[in-house]
């Protein structure tokens, strides 16, 4: 085996072309991969923003008789889902929604998702400003809270506050603005 690897050596000194073209694309292939891997990692196997994302599950339900494949929780698997405290550490549902909102004086539709009180904390998201729900805020019948998203612009997150509370100083949500997300 020595005599064939001493062989091999001498081969590729005989041809330095040859060796430096060989050794350049073994290179360039050996980034290319760790390029491509790097970027599928980040992007598909671990999505930006999910702390432990391998902890992340997604209940779906089946009706079989109903031909229903798959379709979201109802409140009481949700709830069943909760109670298997061996198997799950928390558990948050979502719906989607949308709605249309009036900024400026111009009318924006907006996608949002209606949650319950632990969604953030099962992906690991705290807030910049302000707080996420709190259980009691869960509860039927609890007044609606908002919270928003500014992905990154929490200067212009911190003026629509600002702005918010100048022009509804008597509304009974500045109180709630002025405590979660307006800057003192």
């Amino acid at each position: 085996m020595t005599e064939n690897l001493r062989y091999a050596v001498r081969q590729l000194f005989r041809a330095p072309t040859f060796t430096i073209v060989t050794i350049l694309t073994l290179a360039l292939g050996v980034g290319a991969n760790t390029a491509i891997f790097s970027v599928i990692q980040a992007v598909l196997l671990h999505p930006s923003g999910v702390q432990d994302p391998e902890r992340v599950a997604s209940f779906h339900a089946k009706y079989t008789q109903l031909n229903l494949p798959s379709i979201g929780v109802s409140a009481p698997d949700f709830e069943d889902a909760q109670s298997m405290t061996g198997m799950v550490d928390k558990a948050a549902m979502v719906q989607a929604a949308s709605f249309n909102a009036t900024f400026d004086g111009r009318t924006q539709h907006l996608r949002a998702g209606k949650v319950t009180w632990k969604w953030f904390q099962v992906f690991g998201a705290e807030p910049i400003l302000g707080r996420t729900f709190v259980p009691e805020e869960d509860q039927k019948g609890a007044e609606r809270v908002v919270v928003l998203c500014a992905l990154g612009r929490t200067t212009e997150a911190r003026e629509l506050a600002s702005r918010f509370l100048e022009e509804h100083r008597r509304s009974p949500l500045a109180e709630r603005v002025r405590a979660s997300c307006a800057s003192p």
